[in-house]
């Protein structure tokens, strides 16, 4: 009849037919019914065999824990809520079954059912099995939060170590990284757990007991055949076959071991280390092994993105070095000091260069020179307009005469970089201070003295650009205690805060507040500066050479 209530028999069989559990429990927490549905829950055990447990019996196989890791108490479940007169949210618990170590995400959902008299006679419990929806939201935050950290640092070591403790609780207990050394032995570079203080655990159990190589299990295995290796149940009697010694078998009881994933972290055909992942209490899903096998894939990027960028740097470096001098000469009376900082990422070579070089007729050339652009071409201009400045000078005795033979060269290459350059060269003996001052399309010299701080030279023309191009130096004279400072628009063209550049005028007050200053106190006054003022990376070199006439 239309409008009549579903009998009692109606009411129950709908339940039956749930596909989320439903319980219905009293105060004690005795259960008084239970679906199909909970029974498959609650692995496999028949209807009848739960409603004739006593109450809590469950806890005896089944935890639970929170998204944290941490416990769940009886206390804190909704049903037993309800009957403390609460309207309880739903909660989402991590249940481990003890017997089988699987593990299930549940959202559960508890809400009174009163008597006659408005008492809560029961509480109704709905259990919805949500461990899809939860590992892909576990999967795809951890794989976000991990990608980030790929990404923050070419350090590889600090990276896999904030790797492996993302790795934990969400996906592992335990999580670490072992790479093969050049010499063939097994090093561990990262180790995470979810408790802190068994770290120290797993460190001392790596340092007093070291991986055998040619260990026929594990890591050395696994990196030999390039296979992963899952183990779900490793017994007791596993880890006493393991052990060397009694102190051995404490650490690896003390770490707890349930179930080990060990995947090999490949580059190619090359497995180049591996990573561990360990549980305690339970087993892993066949989504938590998809979800390890990605990061550990992830992890091999970042390996060798790290390895490659300092293989490129450690090049650069020493590229850069060949195209500096190894120390630098000064003539009688005066002092010499030179400030030098690279910029550019790893396979990036600077184009600024330096030298001060004696001629055969007992003078001498100092200048600073800046080739446009950076890596390789900049490399080979860098070098070819060292050299024959070097090179030329010293043949001619003239400074100018090795500007010419330069531009002529950069001229004939047609197409690559440019180049300027500011030259000095003292004139007739050193001590008397006569300085013919050159630019070639280079920021002007400063002359520093008592006077305080002003260009010095002319401009010119810079090098590679025009075949017919001349210059003409003009004479100085650098007095007792004075100083010419040479030096690369990476100076003037540092940033700092509101993307202000430094500047010529904050140069030269620097300078111009300098009077009587050493090259080495000029250099460490100039570097200070800079680097208070710089406020982002460095996109350009630097380099001042100063040469100081001593008082």
């Amino acid at each position: 009849m239309e409008g009549a209530p579903l009998s009692a028999a109606l009411l129950r069989l709908a339940l039956d037919n749930l596909a989320d559990s439903v319980t219905i429990h009293d105060a004690r927490g005795k259960l008084l019914y239970v679906n199909q549905a909970t029974a498959s829950l609650m692995g496999g055990q028949s209807v009848e065999e739960i409603l004739a447990s006593p109450p809590g019996a469950w806890t005896e196989r089944f935890e639970m824990f929170h998204e944290d890791g941490t416990a769940v108490a009886i206390a804190e479940l909704p049903g037993r809520r309800v009957f403390a007169g609460e309207q309880p949210e739903p909660l989402l618990v991590r249940r481990v079954d003890s017997e089988d170590g699987n593990a299930r995400w549940i959202r559960i959902k508890a809400a009174p059912l009163r008597g006659d008299d408005g008492e809560i006679a029961a509480a109704v419990n709905v259990s919805e099995d949500v461990t899809d929806v939860k590992e892909a939201e576990v999967a795809q935050r951890l794989l976000a939060d991990a990608g980030d950290a790929l990404a923050e640092s070419l350090d590889y070591e600090v990276t896999l170590q904030q790797v492996a403790m993302l790795a934990v609780p969400g996906l592992a207990d335990w999580c670490g990284v072992d790479l093969l050394t050049p010499a063939g032995n097994v090093e561990q570079v990262a180790i995470a757990h979810v408790d802190p203080e068994k770290v120290a655990w797993g460190r001392e159990l790596r340092e007093r007991y070291p991986i055998d190589p040619n260990a026929a299990t594990g890591s050395p295995a696994v990196m030999r055949s390039g296979r992963p290796e899952l183990i779900q149940e490793i017994p007791d009697e596993l880890l006493v076959h393991a052990a060397q010694d009694e102190r051995h078998l404490e650490l690896l009881r003390g770490i707890g071991l349930r179930s080990v994933l060990i995947l090999p972290l490949r580059f190619g055909a090359e497995a180049i280390g591996t990573m561990s992942f360990v549980l305690q209490d339970r087993r892993f899903s066949d989504g938590e092994v998809q979800l390890a096998e990605e990061l550990a894939r992830r992890a091999v990027i970042a390996i060798e993105n790290s390895r490659l960028y300092t293989e490129r740097a450690l090049i650069a470096q020493t590229l850069q070095e060949g195209l500096l001098p190894p120390t630098i000469d000064a003539p009688p009376g005066w002092e010499t000091a030179v400030l030098f900082r690279a910029a550019g990422s790893a396979n990036e070579v600077g184009g600024d260069f330096y030298d001060v070089v004696r001629l055969a007729d007992e003078g001498w050339v100092g200048f600073v020179g800046d080739v446009t652009g950076k890596g390789a071409p900049a490399a080979a201009i860098t070098a070819r307009a060292r050299y024959t400045m070097i090179s030329v000078a010293q043949l001619t005795g003239q400074a100018s005469a090795a500007l010419s033979q330069l531009n002529s060269a950069l001229v004939q290459f047609g197409g690559l970089p440019f180049c300027t350059l500011a030259c000095v060269q003292l004139l007739g003996d050193p001590d008397e201070g006569q300085v013919e001052v050159t630019s070639a399309g280079h920021p002007l010299p400063y002359l520093v003295g008592g006077d305080g701080a002003s260009s010095a030279g002319r401009p010119g023309p810079l090098l590679g650009f025009d075949p017919g191009a001349v210059w003409s130096g003009l004479t100085v004279n650098v007095g007792p205690g004075d100083s010419l400072v040479l030096y690369s628009d990476g100076v003037t063209d540092t940033v700092g805060p509101g993307r202000e550049r430094s500047g010529d005028r904050r140069l030269e007050r620097l300078l111009a507040d300098s009077p009587g200053a050493t090259a080495a106190e000029l250099i460490e006054r100039l570097d200070h500066e800079l680097l208070e003022f710089q406020d982002t990376d460095q996109h350009d070199d630097i380099a001042v050479l100063v040469l100081h006439r001593e008082a």
